[in-house]
């Protein structure tokens, strides 16, 4: 049996493993290179950087420790220890905020039971120890002590199967980051959280650029070009500066600047001796998922959870023309902007912990309609879990977007220091519903962007949000669980019927995907990804066929010319450029 065979079974039986990575010494204590002198028998190191008696001479490499729930029927050779408590893990998953922010982190809670341990696998030298580890302290007491840098370390949620041979069929990992771990209590139970790998851009954890402490050694006058700066060494050879409120443009050698004076629509201005001087970072003409990307890197994002090859064809298909520039020219986390990226170029960003990969998509129409599954009534929800909402509270008629800051150190909060205002205004709409609802987008990165852009992002969004978002919260088998964050599906339920009263189908993204049994059930968020009360297209290529010769799967996603009444050749509606 597999691991995709056994989920399908009705007598499955699942089990949950949590794997977690420590810091550790590839040395042996007291053999070169370690030059640690055992003070007394029995005192040497646990091979922790906490516990090191020669730190200059730690190597570090990884062990991995490995826990499973106490359940009936373990492998004898499984090699975890089964502190966690039935049902002690829990999975909150990440949230799409699609098109708006980067939604909420996922994370994972994990409930330990404390005990007596033999330290056979966490200490090296248990044999050489004057004591029996039985009889001293317990296992995360100990593993507290000689782990404190636990904070940010890898850790794994392995969901699987004990088949019928006792084996366990190991499912997909979810990759995480530990956050903190709490306990022991006074009644043994420790609790460890850990959160997705996108917890490195938290604001309140990462800031970009980072703050300078560098000072001018000597006043300046306004149209001085050349000057030192004490602790020159912290600054790149060249970029942009920062000065009070002006914008230099630099090169470094050692200490000494030679700059461009007033940049980026900044004034010169005479600056004072030991003023600070703040590298900045800044970006020209750069493609959104080339700025994503980087912003990534910068906070310790590994590269190789960036699928750059996937973020490379979602820009060939959808954004190419989104070219930014920007200088930010004070510390600024990192969440907010990439909050600010995913409302200023239509993307939604997020952690798939189960391929381990970041993901990153447009606001676009599925190319691939072929491939999507659909999700009904009779073959797919579970009996009495399926609830639909309208989102009245979302419901747009009007979209402003403020752009072309005045200066790229003036206040971006404020309305007033833009120079532009395009607004997007749905007349029917509001005729309609009788009311005017309005969504300001202050575009901090849309300095130097084209017409086409700002019209992409404020037509877009008016589309989708003209007519309230529907919301279905569901469930779904275990044997369903391809579905997952991020997938696009249909749905086709008599809860939501056309004018005739026949079901109607709907194309909808998964915001949020969370297993409610372990192993046996998911629950599910989505919501209706874009306006499907009209047929959406994108350009199309100069050689594609014409509407009454292309295959259908063209015509669901290629804009095509219209008659004077808004039809194609076939008399089917047209399509909305998207």
């Amino acid at each position: 049996m597999s691991y995709l065979s056994e989920r399908k079974t009705s007598g499955r039986r699942p089990l949950m493993v949590v794997e977690i990575d420590v810091d550790t010494c590839s040395n042996e204590y007291g053999v070169l290179p370690c030059s640690a002198v055992l003070p007394e028998p029995g005192f040497q190191c646990f091979n922790t950087f906490s516990t090191c008696q020669d730190r200059g001479n730690f190597n570090k490499s990884t062990k991995t420790l490995r826990f499973c729930e106490d359940v009936a029927g373990l492998p004898v050779d499984f090699g975890a220890i089964p502190s966690i408590k039935i049902q002690g893990v829990t999975l909150d998953p990440t949230i799409i905020d699609p098109a708006k922010t980067l939604g909420i982190r996922a994370k994972t809670t994990i409930n330990f039971t404390d005990h007596p341990y033999t330290d056979n696998i966490t200490d090296p030298y248990v044999i050489a120890r004057q004591y029996d580890p039985l009889e001293r302290g317990t296992f995360w007491g100990k593993f507290l002590a000689r782990n404190p840098n636990y904070e940010g370390r890898n850790l794994r949620v392995i969901v699987g199967y004990l088949n019928d041979d006792g084996q366990f069929e190991a499912g997909p990992e979810r990759l995480f980051l530990i956050d903190k771990i709490e306990g022991p209590d006074s009644a043994g139970n420790v609790r460890l959280i850990a959160k997705d790998i996108l917890t490195l851009a938290e604001n309140k954890k990462q800031k970009l650029p980072k703050a300078s402490n560098g000072k001018l050694n000597g006043a300046i006058n306004a149209t001085q070009t050349t000057f030192s700066v004490d602790n020159g060494s912290q600054y790149d050879a060249s970029g942009v500066i920062a000065i009070n409120k002006e914008l230099l443009n630099f090169t470094r050698s050692g200490n000494n600047f030679t700059v461009s004076r007033g940049q980026y629509g900044t004034p010169a201005a005479q600056q004072s001796d030991k003023s600070t001087v703040q590298q900045c970072l800044s970006y020209t003409d750069e493609n959104v998922i080339d700025i994503v990307r980087d912003l990534l890197l910068r906070v310790d994002v590994d590269p190789s959870f960036i699928p750059f090859a996937e973020w490379t064809q979602e820009k060939i298909d959808w954004l190419e023309f989104n070219e930014y520039s920007r200088v930010i020219s004070k510390p600024t986390g990192v969440s907010q902007l990439l909050n600010e990226l995913c409302e200023q170029s239509l993307i939604s960003i997020w952690w798939d912990e189960r391929v381990q990969k970041v993901k990153l998509k447009s606001m676009s129409p599925p190319l691939d309609v072929a491939s999507i599954p659909t999700i009904t009534d009779d073959a797919n929800f579970i009996e009495g879990s399926l609830k639909i909402d309208r989102l009245t509270d979302q419901r747009l008629t009007q979209v402003w977007l403020y752009s072309e800051l005045e200066n790229q150190i003036s206040d971006n909060k404020k309305q007033e220091n833009y120079e532009r205002v395009d607004v997007v205004i749905d007349a029917d709409s509001e005729a309609l519903y009788g009311d005017v609802r309005e969504k300001i987008i202050l575009g901090t990165w849309l300095t130097d962007v084209t017409t086409a852009v700002k019209l992409d992002i404020t037509t877009k969004t008016i589309n989708k949000f003209k007519n309230s978002p529907i919301k279905a919260t569901f469930s779904l088998d275990a044997k369903d669980s391809d579905i997952w964050t991020g997938s696009i599906i249909f749905v086709k339920t008599d809860r939501i019927q056309t004018t005739t009263g026949e079901p109607s189908t709907l194309i909808m993204l998964v915001t949020k995907a969370k297993e409610a049994v372990t192993g046996t059930r998911i629950n599910y968020e989505a919501s209706t990804a874009f306006d499907y009360a009209q047929r959406l297209g994108r350009w199309t290529d100069d050689d594609a066929l014409p509407y009454l010769t292309a295959p259908e799967s063209e015509r669901l996603v290629n804009g095509y010319w219209t008659n004077d009444n808004g039809t194609n050749p076939d008399g089917s509606d047209g399509t909305t450029w998207i």
